[in-house]
């Protein structure tokens, strides 16, 4: 399947959420904030960004603009449960978020978005 670059700031939900994705048959990759995930992607670049947006050092916004803006191809999910999460999903698409979550999320849902987003970005390579 794909290498998905999950970012969530909150141990448990990252936890679920990576469980749901591999036993779905991706390879997934974990980081705790904004800067770390940064750092492995510059290492290890992946073909799905799936991250939260309120984090501590670097949010999920800056995180989503330098990823659009250095790897155009990376398709990238933002998702939020904090207050106000209509804007704070509104500023990920704006910023360049391809498609957006807001938490409580059920697998299927995050399994459906991951498989339609990882079929869009084959579809832009061919």
């Amino acid at each position: 399947m794909s290498r998905i670059l999950l970012i969530d700031d909150d141990e448990q939900v990252r936890a679920l959420l990576g469980r749901i994705l591999k036993e779905a048959g991706h390879e997934v990759v974990e980081a705790s904030n904004g800067r770390e995930a940064l750092e492995c992607f510059r290492k290890a670049p992946t073909e799905l960004v799936l991250t939260d947006i309120l984090m501590p050092e670097s949010d999920g916004l800056e995180v989503i603009a330098w990823i659009v803006e250095q790897h155009p191809t990376t398709r990238v999910i933002a998702m939020t449960g904090g207050r106000g999460e209509n804007n704070f999903l509104r500023s990920a698409e704006i910023v360049g978020a391809h498609r957006i979550l807001a938490k409580p999320f059920g697998p299927e849902r995050l399994l459906r978005v991951v498989q339609e987003e990882l079929q869009s970005e084959m579809i832009e390579q061919h």
